[in-house]
């Protein structure tokens, strides 16, 4: 499992130009787009989530 999936823009998720990464991959966030309460409230509850778990699935490792 990893962090992050990226895609190029404007084409988007496509089978052949999946980008993969994890957390300790990003040197710098550039932009950040548009986040309101109900997305905070997921992010905490992902992160509670993802603690319960962690132990149970291995990360994937990039190049």
């Amino acid at each position: 499992m990893f962090d992050y999936t990226g895609a190029l823009f404007p084409e988007g998720l496509t089978p052949e130009q999946v980008y993969y990464f994890n957390h300790e991959d990003i040197d710098d966030i550039v932009f950040k787009g548009y986040s309101d309460i109900d997305e905070e409230r997921f992010v905490k509850l992902y992160k509670k989530w993802l603690g319960s778990i962690e132990s149970s699935i291995k990360k994937g490792k990039t190049e």
